[in-house]
């Protein structure tokens, strides 16, 4: 077998790999590898075979030997970017995110052409699986250095500040990219977001309204609309964003589920339980995985008194997600708001994660040079709703749904015993304690009140530790905003 027919043989393989035959494309590859002469056992046709093998598993799911595929290609042919890329974005669908920011590191090293942001990408989609989300924008914004034509990073940068928390900042990407295409929806999106986030109401709507008016297909604008008008009890208009929401959304996807807890949540915020427990079904049926959807049904199930329901949904999502085991307080009582712990929104969330959604990234025509992997990507175009986030966010009570706090608008030090003992009735099940009044016989202000702690608290009758641990967190909550309940 020579080179001639050996390169003859992978090309008809690279033709079969590119038509999606995975399966068949595995066997031809094989047997060519096989048949590889001695003197080639350590060249470029070795190495691009194993490659597109390793592709071949990939697609197939089959890590562990896309991983042992990929080894091989370089230990053939010598270490690449595309290479090492590969190999490092196998060993993230792997969860082993220190390998992969390794193999990142390595391709960025020698990332040497002035216009590649493969090593770059790369890296920061590891860094953003690995949760560190401030590293994955650097990348991103040295990617933007390169490419700052690519609308596609500014969305992708933009979306790291935000779940990196640094909204200010997010804003500045997405205004960047306004100066690039000043009728670009997604950058409006995202300037929406980062406003709801920062609990701009008003600016998250005008610039979600924008977004929509361009491209009415996002859902992600219209999404994040429908939020902000809910933590302005504008439920009416969050109703409506979210049955057209509905009415676009291919049934059964899990698109829809999100959108139905999103709806099951409102609902229940307008005392509609009945209405909402069939949004909650049906999204507890697309999204059995997914803690939330079983909380917020069990949350439901409290309010209609179903209590035995509730604890078995509730007991679900506590198993799913362990955070969310403040859950139980709300079997105990059914005057409590439905408000989960808040989880801060990140567009594209993770089925598996709940970080990134995987978006494969288009692969570039380079004849029959073996190809990328698919690479999943941070967050890509607008063409992914960044659905489950949002519906994260969403489970948080608005205004109209929230626990009452005292009514006073002053620092928590400056509390009288009335408004304490009135906080402290709103809060967990502390109503059907009796621990309000129980604060009052003590006398127990605002000044007092921020000097208790745990023990401080059981002798005064608050026997749960959750609850305990609760009411401290909401009181230093407090502390950091003067004059805000």
């Amino acid at each position: 077998m020579n080179a001639i027919a050996v390169k003859a043989e992978l090309a008809r393989a690279a033709a079969t790999v590119k038509r999606g035959q995975y399966a068949n494309a595995i066997t031809e590859l094989t047997s060519i590898l096989d048949r590889l002469p001695k003197e080639m056992s350590n060249d470029q046709y070795r190495g691009d075979a194993l490659a597109w093998r390793a592709v071949c598993h990939f697609k197939l799911s089959r890590l562990d030997r896309a991983l042992a595929d990929f080894s091989a290609s370089m230990d053939a042919a010598g270490a690449s970017v595309r290479g090492l890329v590969n190999r490092g974005t196998t060993l993230i669908e792997m969860r082993r995110y220190d390998d992969a920011l390794f193999d990142m590191n390595l391709a960025v090293q020698l990332d040497t052409d002035a216009d590649s942001v493969d090593g770059l990408l790369g890296r920061a989609l590891a860094n953003w699986r690995a949760r560190d989300f401030a590293a994955s924008a650097n990348d991103l914004r040295l990617a933007l250095q390169k490419r700052p034509a690519d609308m596609g990073l500014y969305w992708r940068c933009g979306n790291a500040l935000i779940r990196a928390g640094l909204y200010d900042d997010a804003v500045a990407v997405f205004e960047a990219g306004l100066r690039q295409d000043r009728y670009n929806p997604g950058m409006y999106a995202g300037i929406g977001e980062a406003r709801r986030q920062q609990r701009d109401y008003d600016a998250a709507i005008a610039q979600a309204s924008r977004a929509i008016t361009l491209d009415r297909s996002d859902l992600n604008p219209v999404l994040t609309r429908a939020i902000a008008y809910t933590n302005q009890a504008s439920l009416t208009d969050a109703l409506d964003d979210l049955g057209y929401a509905l009415s676009v959304t291919r049934r059964g996807s899990e698109t829809e589920g999100w959108i139905r807890l999103i709806r099951a949540v409102i609902n229940a915020l307008c005392g509609k339980y009945d209405v909402a427990l069939d949004d909650a079904n049906r999204a507890v049926d697309i999204c059995p995985d997914q803690g939330n959807v079983w909380f917020v049904r069990g949350a439901i199930h409290s309010r209609l008194r179903r209590l035995d329901l509730a604890s078995n949904d509730l007991r679900r999502a506590i198993a799913i997600n362990p955070e969310l085991s403040d859950a139980f307080d709300i079997v105990q009582s059914v005057e409590r708001p439905i408000t989960p712990p808040k989880a801060p929104m990140v567009p594209r969330a993770d089925p598996d994660d709940n970080e990134v959604v995987v978006v494969p990234e288009e692969e570039k025509d380079a004849g029959d040079a073996p190809p990328s992997v698919p690479v999943p990507e941070v967050a890509k175009g607008n063409d992914a709703p960044q659905i489950e986030n949002i519906a994260r966010s969403a489970i948080v009570a608005s205004p109209a749904g929230r626990g009452p706090g005292p009514a006073p608008a002053k620092a928590i030090e400056q509390w009288d015993v009335e408004e304490v003992a009135e906080w402290v009735s709103s809060r967990c099940n502390a109503s059907r304690m009796g621990l309000g009044q129980r604060f009052r016989e003590e006398e127990v202000t605002g000044e007092l009140l921020v000097t208790l702690g745990p023990e401080d608290f059981a002798e005064l009758g608050v026997t749960s530790t959750i609850q305990r641990r609760r009411l401290l967190l909401e009181i230093s909550k407090l502390q950091a905003t003067p004059g805000n309940q």
